[in-house]
């Protein structure tokens, strides 16, 4: 949601996408926002740090999973504000490479 003017307005469509270095973890995130009330706005994300996490587990038939957890400490802008905060991203890895990036989002 977006709370302006003592006001929240609930976001109804946003689209994300992000900038990866060559480990795959997110450099920078833009995303696109459509509020209930018909506003839009731009925000951009820039990791200023990461930390990378893994959780490995076997599924009851035997399978093992691998899913990654990044917590990346972020730098957003919309207009002239600017906000710090997380950008979490989690992805199964498959075949050594998170499925999120493979995605293109």
């Amino acid at each position: 949601m977006v709370f302006r003017d003592g006001i929240y307005d609930l976001i109804k469509e946003c689209r994300i996408e992000s900038d990866w270095d060559e480990h795959g973890y997110q450099t920078h995130l833009r995303a696109e926002v459509k509020t209930e009330a018909g506003k839009s706005y731009s925000v951009t994300g820039r990791v200023m740090s990461l930390i990378p996490l893994r959780n490995r587990r076997t599924t009851p038939d035997g399978a093992e999973l691998q899913t990654r957890i990044t917590e990346g400490m972020t730098e957003y802008r919309c207009g002239d504000l600017v906000g710090y905060g997380l950008s979490e991203y989690l992805d199964q890895i498959i075949d050594g490479q998170p499925n999120g990036k493979a995605a293109g989002y």
